[in-house]
């Protein structure tokens, strides 16, 4: 992928390594979302590159008004895949709008249906955000998954 990550998303696949058996699995870290590990990130990234393929008419999402995120084009090189649910996932953005920080965390959804909002300014506080909600018990169990409750 060619990307500097992160010290704290790099730390954190060493401990980890996202999840086995979750990409294409049913087996999901939450809301049915694949943890993905350091063999699935590059896949699933050349994947989306391979959608997008650079093209100027696959513009950004219609509905994001947030200048945290660059949405000129559907996908950009710089955004990397942290988990997957059939093609939608978080991603850490390494590119930032003007007003944004590298190493964001957003929901990218592959067909524009959600606008796109910055969830964390980091990896760490992402994860540390769904760490507190499993402590809380702020989530539910339902046909073996787990689910985290909403903000």
């Amino acid at each position: 992928m060619q990307l500097a990550l992160p010290d704290d998303f790099r730390v954190s696949l060493q401990i980890h390594n996202g999840m086995r058996n979750s990409y294409c699995d049913v087996h999901r870290f939450f809301n049915y979302e694949a943890l993905l590990s350091t063999h699935t990130i590059p896949l699933v990234w050349q994947s989306m590159q391979r959608l997008f393929g650079g093209e100027d008419r696959l513009a950004g999402c219609p509905i994001t008004r947030t200048r945290k995120i660059k949405n000129a084009a559907w996908w950009n090189p710089a955004w990397v895949p942290i988990t997957d649910a059939d093609g939608d996932g978080f991603v850490m953005d390494l590119d930032p709008g003007p007003t944004g920080i590298a190493g964001q965390m957003f929901y990218f959804y592959h067909d524009g249906a959600r606008p796109r909002r910055v969830a964390a300014n980091s990896y760490i506080t992402w994860l540390g955000g769904i760490a507190r909600k499993l402590r809380s018990n702020k989530f539910s169990v339902r046909d073996g998954s787990i689910w985290l409750d909403s903000p």
